[in-house]
């Protein structure tokens, strides 16, 4: 939480409330979820003045004469209008701030549309079925007789979800810090010993 303040992580925050969401959700403390988060998240964005300012500024116009959910849009419509022209393969990794050059040049801001443009339908399609895979398998874990006693498994739903949230404003399986833990947890996870005893009847 403290480096998301520091870093004025939009996306992170959003990354953040709703993994903790999912995460309480999960735990079945779902009377904290309807009635305590709204409360949380009103008195947050008050007591904390730049992160007010910060989702503020998604809807404030500025003084280009646009606000910043506007400019993600018009980012991602160029960014979408160039597919055709490389609709396999895409422009290459890491090419997107130059190959879209969507004013002064940005990221993305979003995993999927930056995927498409750089790895085309081919990278698009296969990191696609790779978290499909990824959830689905934690999914069904987390219904396994003991999975509902572990930890780690309840914490990667919920981290997992919290990404493909962050995914649509930005691109949370892109920056290295997160998918180091969020892959290497996850592999431990589905391999924890609470799982892999519940699906053989073996006692740990």
């Amino acid at each position: 939480m403290v480096v998301l303040y520091l870093t004025f992580g939009r996306s992170g925050w959003i990354e953040f409330f709703a993994a903790g969401v999912v995460l309480l959700w999960l735990y079945g403390r779902r009377r904290i979820v309807i009635l305590g988060i709204p409360v949380l998240l009103v008195g947050l964005l008050q007591a904390i003045p730049t992160m007010l300012a910060r989702f503020q500024n998604v809807f404030e116009v500025e003084a280009g004469g646009q606000n910043s959910l506007v400019w993600r849009l018009g980012l991602w419509v160029y960014a979408l209008s160039l597919f055709p022209n490389r609709p396999i393969l895409g422009s290459g990794p890491d090419t997107f701030i130059e190959y879209v050059s969507f004013e002064t040049g940005f990221a993305a801001h979003q995993t999927w549309i930056g995927l498409l443009i750089e790895t085309g339908a081919v990278g698009f399609l296969a990191f696609a079925f790779l978290v499909f895979v990824l959830a689905r398998a934690l999914r069904k874990k987390l219904g396994t007789m003991n999975g509902e006693n572990d930890p780690l498994i309840i914490g990667m739903n919920a981290a997992v979800i919290g990404a493909l949230v962050g995914s649509v404003a930005g691109d949370p399986f892109g920056l290295p810090a997160v998918s180091l833990y969020l892959w290497t947890l996850a592999a431990l996870a589905l391999n924890s010993p609470e799982s892999r005893s519940s699906e053989t009847g073996l006692s740990t």
